[in-house]
């Protein structure tokens, strides 16, 4: 006796730049309410066009925002369209003020969502770009983080990860 498997398909983050900007999940016989591309993966996604600034540095030119990202190594430097990139929210650190440092991405936001899970919390931030960070409760209590309340935001240009073409034969 033979039984049937559900069929499953899996896509990758880079997948998103084919697909639609907002998605849903199928299982059978129930359908999730659609969500964003990075609500579905749990990274932030960044698709746009990579723009040279200076040696070994572009910003990525994203709809609702502009982010600075190390140049691709073995890339021409020339303008590129329909680049992905991600930021995993660990990656995203939150502060009351304006932070000075070494980040070369630094937004301000506001807070739209707090949702704990566990030790960890993932804040979802309003700002261009809009940014999901993910911080301990601890880090949450100390801060008072809370919905509608204003945050600073910042992120090395060293922790995107872009998916640029590089070559006829590769497709990321």
């Amino acid at each position: 006796m033979s039984r049937s498997r559900p069929s499953t398909s899996r896509h990758a983050p880079s997948s998103g730049r084919s697909c639609a900007g907002r998605w849903a999940v199928s299982m059978a016989p129930v359908c999730s309410s659609p969500t964003t591309p990075s609500d579905l993966v749990g990274m932030n996604l960044f698709v746009g066009r990579l723009m040279p600034l200076e040696a070994g540095v572009g910003v990525l030119e994203a709809a609702d925002g502009v982010v600075t990202v190390p140049w691709p190594e073995g890339v021409a430097v020339e303008p590129i369209d329909d680049v992905l990139a991600t930021l995993a929210p660990a990656d995203v650190a939150l502060h009351a003020a304006r932070p000075e440092g070494s980040a070369r991405n630094v937004i301000q936001g506001v807070v739209e969502e707090v949702a704990i899970l566990g030790d960890r919390a993932r804040v979802r931030l309003s700002g261009s770009p809009r940014l999901v960070a993910e911080i301990t409760t601890g880090s949450v209590a100390r801060m008072t983080i809370r919905t509608g309340g204003a945050v600073w935001a910042s992120f090395k240009a060293v922790e995107i990860h872009l998916m640029v073409e590089r070559g006829p034969t590769d497709t990321l």
